[in-house]
């Protein structure tokens, strides 16, 4: 992608060669998005694993 980049850049083109050497960063990007998808998937699992009664607790609780 770089070198697309300077190709359009020396022939004029300047912001497709912008947009053409940002796709280096979409693969981080990617990166970065399934991560934060796993960060809140993962804490909302174990917010309710951990706050939703077990069937046993709440058996003994109306007892």
């Amino acid at each position: 992608m770089v070198v697309l980049a300077g190709v359009l850049s020396g022939l004029g083109i300047p912001v497709a060669g912008i947009v053409a050497g940002s796709g280096d960063h979409f693969e981080l990007l990617g990166y970065l998005t399934l991560g934060a998808f796993m960060a809140v998937w993962g804490g909302a699992a174990l917010w309710w694993k951990l706050s939703v009664p077990k069937p046993h607790e709440a058996v003994r609780a109306h007892q």
